[in-house]
């Protein structure tokens, strides 16, 4: 089962238009990726959907 994305990290919260988050989704060359409908962000590139999640939800702490 996939993690729930989190929202995306050059905006920092969820968008306020509905339905413009982060989504999974084939990237340009037919690979798993996650894109933000909001700002166009899109981290593709993975061959699985749950390799794109881990990676999008992927955070440094903070002072790293």
């Amino acid at each position: 089962m996939m993690s729930e994305l989190k929202p995306c990290p050059f905006h920092g919260v969820d968008p306020v238009v509905p339905d413009c988050g982060p989504e999974v989704t084939k990237d340009y060359h037919g690979h798993w990726a996650v894109k933000c409908d909001y700002c166009g962000c899109l981290l593709g590139g993975f061959y699985t959907p749950e390799k794109a999640v881990e990676a999008w939800n992927h955070r440094t702490e903070e002072g790293e």
